[in-house]
C-alpha cells in the first residue's frame, strides 16, 4: 500500500511540476492497482491516461484484463477488451492467454475455444 501512495503521489508530483506521464508511469500504477485487487482504480487511472490525451496500448488494457481476472469479474475482462480493440489494437499472445485463462476458470469453455481460434488465427 505504501508504494501505491507513493506511485500516485509521484504522478501527482510530475503533474504539479508540469512534467508530463507516460503511458508506461500510468501502465504502472494501473499494474499496482491490479496486484492489490483494486479494478476501479485500475479503470480509473486508463480514464486518467486519456484525460491527459495519452493512447493506452496493448499492454494497459491487458493490465486492465488481468486485474478483472484476477477478481473473476468477467463483465470487466470483456469490457477491456472491447476497448483494445476500439483503440483498433491487436489482441498479444499474453492477451489471448489471459483470456483462455479467465474464460476456463470461470466455466465459459466455448469463449475460452475461441479464443484459441482466434490466437491461432492472428
Amino acid at each position: 500500500q505504501r508504494d501505491m501512495d507513493s506511485a500516485v503521489r509521484t504522478l501527482k508530483d510530475m503533474k504539479r511540476q508540469s512534467v508530463s506521464p507516460c503511458v508506461v508511469s500510468y501502465n504502472t500504477l494501473m499494474d499496482m492497482h491490479a496486484a492489490a485487487g483494486n479494478s476501479a482504480l485500475a479503470e480509473r487511472t486508463l480514464q486518467d491516461m486519456r484525460k491527459d490525451n495519452l493512447q493506452p496500448n496493448t499492454v494497459t488494457f491487458n493490465t486492465l484484463i488481468k486485474s478483472f481476472s484476477n477478481a473473476r469479474d468477467l463483465t470487466g475482462v470483456e469490457r477491456s477488451l472491447d476497448a483494445l480493440k476500439s483503440q483498433r489494437l491487436l489482441p498479444s499472445l499474453l492477451t489471448y492467454n489471459m483470456l483462455i485463462s479467465v474464460y476456463s476458470k470461470l466455466g465459459s469453455m466455448a469463449k475460452a475455444e475461441r479464443m484459441l481460434h482466434d490466437a491461432r488465427s492472428q
